[in-house]
């Protein structure tokens, strides 16, 4: 239960994973519509007021902004800022940066001459994300982060107690060893296989929750060494009881057996 709520929090709750992955987020059709949407009116908003242009043309460079770099590096600190609102209780406007905004319509409309004169101005285009759902979950995350701690050292605790005063060490690592070869195959089951496999297909937004779930890349590793740990506690747990066992049965005094040889020659009494 610990290792399983310190992966949620690495996932959700932490910054720098979720950032990471700022490419997958986006590339969700529900985000993508909905960001390329706020960038159109930004460009919109832009143009001077007696200039004609095309709305199609504008969603045509909205639609390559978001696929730009500078526009994903301005994304990724937008979600660095949607966290810090639901976790830590930040409040105020969630804004893309708009010189990285900026730098990647002019990059997206190049073929375009309609817009040249006006992504050629230098003014910065603000996109900000509406923060009105964002809740705030600062109370709860902090709550979580002492659960963590406090559980990570009542088992800490548990497992050192317990080692010391079983009697059969031997087999309480090789039931360690089962545990963690458990564990492992279960977060990457569920923070690994379980985004990629079903939840992303399943596109919408249970895709974007598919891509927070399966932030955390830190956790594969993790999880392959608990695995890895864990068999070779229960190989060394079984070779030593077998090793033990042996041991017991070399010392245990053998019966007498009769002799094998060939039966004697039988006489007659008379």
């Amino acid at each position: 239960m610990t290792f399983a709520l310190w992966a949620v929090q690495t996932t959700a709750l932490d910054p720098g994973p979720l950032h990471h992955d700022a490419r997958e987020v986006l590339d969700n059709p529900p985000v993508e519509h909905a960001m390329a949407t706020r960038v159109a009116e930004a460009i919109s908003t832009s143009i001077p007021s007696g200039v004609a242009a095309d709305p199609n043309t504008i969603d045509i460079v909205a639609a390559r902004t978001i696929q730009q770099p500078e526009f994903v590096a301005a994304f990724g600190s937008a979600l660095d800022q949607v966290q810090a609102h639901v976790v830590r209780g930040v409040a105020g406007p969630i804004t893309l940066d708009p010189t990285l905004v900026s730098q990647a319509v002019r990059a997206a409309g190049t073929d375009q001459p309609e817009l040249a004169s006006t992504l050629a101005s230098g003014n910065p285009l603000v996109v900000q994300v509406p923060d009105d759902q964002v809740p705030d979950l600062a109370r709860w995350a902090d709550l979580w982060h002492a659960a963590v701690r406090a559980l990570a050292l009542f088992s800490l605790l548990l497992l050192a107690y317990g080692l010391f005063r079983i009697e059969h060490r031997v087999w309480a690592i090789g039931k360690i060893g089962r545990w963690a070869i458990a564990l492992g195959v279960g977060t990457l089951a569920v923070f690994w296989l379980l985004p990629r496999a079903l939840l992303d297909p399943l596109g919408g937004w249970i895709a974007v929750g598919g891509a927070v779930l399966g932030a955390g890349d830190v956790l594969v590793p993790i999880s392959l060494a608990l695995i890895g740990l864990g068999i070779v506690a229960v190989v060394s747990a079984h070779r030593w009881e077998t090793h033990d066992r042996r041991r017991v049965l070399s010392v245990i005094p053998q019966a007498a057996t009769r002799s094998t040889g060939s039966p004697s020659r039988w006489e007659s009494p008379v």
